[in-house]
């Protein structure tokens, strides 16, 4: 799998922001979100697969407001550009409404996981 390093994600995020809104973030919570995406214990990853991996980029950054401004629009751009790095892009735009749910811990990631599943490639898992 390929990962989005700390300057893509910043990158992207800074990509999202309208001219004049705060671009400043807790590089420590960045970093974190990356360590939970790509970590794991021994030889088991926390999230083996794309989807997993993708949806665990859209719940922690949604969820941890790394960022002063744009937490949610972050982590989307960056779910959908670390699924089409790894050749699993989405088939749709992620729906606004099911975000502000993951957001206000309305979703778990397991939903997450299973809501990127209707709109992905039936193959990828």
């Amino acid at each position: 799998m390929l990962y989005l390093t700390f300057d893509e994600i910043v990158d992207l995020h800074l990509s999202i922001l309208d001219p004049g809104q705060p671009t400043g973030f807790d590089e420590h919570q960045v970093r974190s979100v990356m360590g939970i995406v790509e970590g794991g214990t021994f030889d088991q990853r926390f999230h083996p697969t794309v989807l997993r991996a993708g949806a665990a980029y859209l719940f922690y950054f949604a969820r941890n407001h790394s960022f002063d401004e744009g937490n949610k629009q972050t982590a989307v751009i960056t779910c959908a550009t670390f699924m089409d790095l790894n050749g699993s892009p989405l088939l749709s735009e992620i729906d606004p409404d099911f975000v502000v749910d993951v957001a206000t811990g309305l979703k778990n990631k397991e939903l997450v996981f299973e809501y990127l599943r209707t709109i992905t490639d039936p193959v990828t898992d």
